[in-house]
């Protein structure tokens, strides 16, 4: 090509369509350029102030150099971009199959674009035209996604699929459907998911933003979580669950809320930290045996009566000599620690009953330790109610509540005229004693751990 000025005339038409091809020289723009089954080498910039095509299979190596379309790609060949930068300001209408190598393909037009369903490796948003991601279409990106501060919209059935350890920059996004098929994906602003956000491997990184679950979207989990803020809309009904996929690390440590009954529409946001709540210490627990992880939930404009929750640690959480029997969950409000009714309670999992925190609106944080015992040694009942209940316990005949229930070191004396039941929590103590008039009542198939190394039960009242 040599190094003076070449100017292309109007209406003209370059073919490149032998085998193996190669420029030399400086800078090179054409009106029209088409590559026809050859492989192509570019030793600088060159630009294409029309229509840039393919036919057959063309290799385009632009190094570390730039294609700048201002026109449209059209064509029906196939296009492997092995490096550079594709700058295109106008249509992609090719329909030939497009590989990415490690180039960039950066959609740069002032007018609307619609993003084709291809693999790219980065992908950039540039210029002041909306983008609109093709519908039902696949987008993959392996690289960087660099969005933009333009309006970009989802098509119809679109999806996108993130394909390695990437860092998307730009403004909030919202996405038809989004795949996660990699080690991560780190949000500058909150993205948005309206039907199915699909986890096949990696994690979403969220730092001080959030992943937005539409009404109505819909998670798909083999592996990988939200490391941050997940947020779901919480419908009207009765029995409405809701699971929060979410962890740190490779730690998957979801929440799962069961609402009982719910008569106002919301969303609920829940992210899980490690380390124990920084105000463990006024927290009644035991620091020495807790799990070391702590859950925050935020409730923003939900209307419900209650709600069981069940919270999945990892055994790396357990302090040494933790014993999961004894767990018990408290919510703090950020001034006070609220014991919660006991469930079941499993080697990696810690249920709470009935939970009413928090309101609306409103933020608690979740904590697991093992309860303590009573400083008496003894709890009596005070209430017939559950055994799970903080309300049915005094460390003193007649007392006050503990807001406590029993530990395997506690002896459980059920008094005169109270029903304790056994509903959904199998529960433990050191000795179990039902006096006249008293009765424990088992509504199920629960076993419950009387004494160590054997059972000691002693009753005058009633056992059903």
């Amino acid at each position: 090509r040599g190094t003076m000025t070449v100017t292309p005339g109007a209406g003209n038409t370059v073919i490149f369509n032998g085998n193996v091809q190669t420029m030399t020289g400086a800078a090179t723009t054409f009106t029209n350029l088409t590559v026809a089954s050859t492989s192509l080498t570019s030793p600088d910039n060159f630009t294409v102030g029309s229509t840039f095509s393919t036919s057959g299979t063309a290799t385009l190596n632009m190094g570390s150099n730039t294609l700048n379309v201002t026109g449209n790609y059209t064509g029906t060949g196939n296009l492997s971009l092995t490096s550079g930068t594709f700058n295109l300001s106008g249509a992609f209408t090719n329909t030939g199959t497009f590989t990415c190598g490690t180039g960039t393909v950066n959609y740069a037009g002032n007018a609307a674009q619609t993003v084709r369903g291809v693999n790219y490796y980065d992908l950039t948003f540039s210029g002041t035209g909306a983008k609109t991601l093709q519908t039902a279409a696949t987008i993959g990106i392996a690289g960087t996604f660099t969005r933009g501060t333009m309006t970009v919209t989802p098509g119809a059935t679109n999806t996108v699929i993130f394909n390695a350890a990437q860092v998307m920059t730009g403004s909030a996004t919202t996405f038809r459907n989004l795949t996660l098929n990699n080690t991560s994906l780190t949000i500058p602003a909150d993205i948005t998911v309206s039907t199915t956000l699909t986890f096949t491997t990696g994690n979403i990184i969220t730092n001080a933003f959030n992943v937005l679950m539409a009404t109505g979207a819909t998670v798909s989990r083999t592996s990988g979580h939200v490391i941050g803020n997940l947020r779901k809309n919480v419908a009207t009904g009765s029995n409405v669950s809701r699971t929060f996929e979410v962890g740190t690390g490779s730690d998957y440590t979801p929440l799962t809320f069961i609402f009982t009954s719910v008569s106002t529409a919301g969303n609920l946001t829940a992210a899980s930290t490690t380390g124990d709540h920084p105000s463990i210490g006024t927290s009644g627990f035991n620091t020495s045996l807790t799990i070391n992880r702590y859950w925050t939930v935020t409730n923003a404009s939900i209307v419900y009566t209650s709600y069981n929750l069940t919270a999945t640690f990892v055994n790396a959480d357990k302090d040494g000599g933790y014993n999961t029997a004894n767990s018990i969950i408290k919510m703090y409000n950020g001034s006070t620690w609220i014991i919660t009714n006991g469930g079941a309670q499993t080697a990696n999992t810690s249920q709470a009953l009935a939970v009413t925190l928090p309101a609306t609106p409103n933020t608690a944080y979740v904590q697991i330790g093992q309860i303590v015992p009573s400083p008496t040694g003894n709890l009596y009942s005070i209430a017939s109610n559950n055994w799970s209940t903080n309300g049915t316990w005094s460390t003193t005949s007649g007392g006050a509540s503990c807001s406590c229930i029993p530990t395997s070191l506690d002896n459980v004396i059920i008094e005169n005229n109270f029903t304790v039941t056994m509903n959904g929590s199998s529960g433990v103590g050191r000795s179990l004693t039902i006096q006249t008039g008293g009765k424990a009542n088992w509504i199920g198939a629960l076993t419950t751990e009387i004494g160590s190394g054997g059972v000691n039960i002693t009753s005058t009242g009633d056992i059903t």
